[in-house]
């Protein structure tokens, strides 16, 4: 069997609502030489009848199961079954432009990228509203090759974290050992870190190929479930430490304020209640204990500090 261009990983729970959508648009894809592999985290809607249906009528779908084990746990299922030169992870509630593969295939491809980037729009499921997420590449061309290191505050402030906006060459993945943790929520961070340290080569392409729903009901981002797996935050940031212990302060310090105001909003958006005083002390805590041991006397010049204050008991 021919090798496959792109290896599609699409997790799936409980999507019955958008699946089609997102199938649809990898199906019809112009890049034909793509295989997709979606992962059924143990969905109790009529998912699992909407993937049988499609990978009757497409070869290139397969379909593997397992119970409910998160996005993240489901991601690392497709992995290893991944064939393809270049993977993508699509999530089933969003859909991608009819060309994008073929375009951000050649893209990846004929400048060797280790991760190729690119845009998305943002469909609000509450009002129906659909904007493009403002992004420019550093230079506002349309594509740009560089690196982490060349322009940090780049890709901290202006790339998602997100692990659907990104192209992977899967060598780079499988030598590198970068997985997802197996985690309720907050998954992408640490892999998208690790990546960001380890690629030598990172393309970023200015054109807006994916669309991503937000504002979904009973979402991982949603205040409800934020406040319930709000520990994950912490927890994923261990594997990102991890990783970061060859680096310099400087490259630490960066990370760490991404990861902190990263929190702060996430505690902003939880829902108030007995378990978000919880997590405002265990916030102020993991604050105070980094600040102390990165930033020192710096810490007070860092645009997290006031709100950081706000925590205090």
């Amino acid at each position: 069997m021919k090798t496959p261009k792109i290896s599609v990983i699409i997790p799936i729970y409980n999507a019955a609502e958008f699946l089609e959508e997102a199938l649809d648009s990898v199906i019809s894809q112009t890049l034909s030489d793509i295989e997709i592999i979606c992962v059924n985290d143990g969905s109790t809607d009529a998912s699992s009848a909407i993937l049988n249906e499609y990978q009757k009528n497409d070869p290139r779908i397969t379909v593997y199961y397992q119970p409910n084990q998160n996005c993240g746990a489901a991601r690392n299922l497709g992995l290893p079954k991944a064939q393809g030169d270049y993977i993508h992870f699509l999530d089933a509630d969003d859909k991608i432009e009819r060309t994008a593969y073929k375009q951000w295939y050649e893209i990846a491809q004929g400048l060797d990228a280790d991760v190729a980037v690119c845009f998305h729009t943002q469909f609000d499921y509450e009002t129906g509203h659909l904007r493009a997420r403002k992004g420019a590449t550093p230079h506002n061309e349309r594509v740009i090759k560089t690196s982490f290191l060349e322009y940090p505050q780049y890709f901290l402030n202006n790339i998602s974290c997100v692990a659907w906006n990104k192209l992977y060459k899967r060598d780079f993945l499988q030598n590198q050992g970068i997985t997802f943790d197996s985690l309720a929520s907050t998954e992408d961070r640490s892999f998208y870190f690790r990546v960001l340290l380890r690629a030598k080569e990172i393309v970023v392409i200015s054109e807006y190929w994916l669309h991503h729903r937000i504002n979904i009901p009973n979402s991982l981002v949603s205040p409800k479930i934020q406040a319930k797996y709000f520990d994950c935050h912490f927890q994923s940031f261990q594997t990102t430490w991890k990783a970061l212990s060859a680096y310099d302060d400087a490259i630490k310090k960066l990370i760490l304020n991404s990861e902190i105001n990263d929190m702060l909003y996430f505690y902003s958006k939880c829902e108030n209640g007995e378990s978000k005083d919880d997590i405002r002390k265990k916030l102020y805590e993991f604050i105070f204990n980094m600040g102390n041991l990165i930033f020192k006397e710096d810490s007070a010049e860092q645009n997290w500090y006031q709100k950081f204050l706000m925590l205090a008991p």
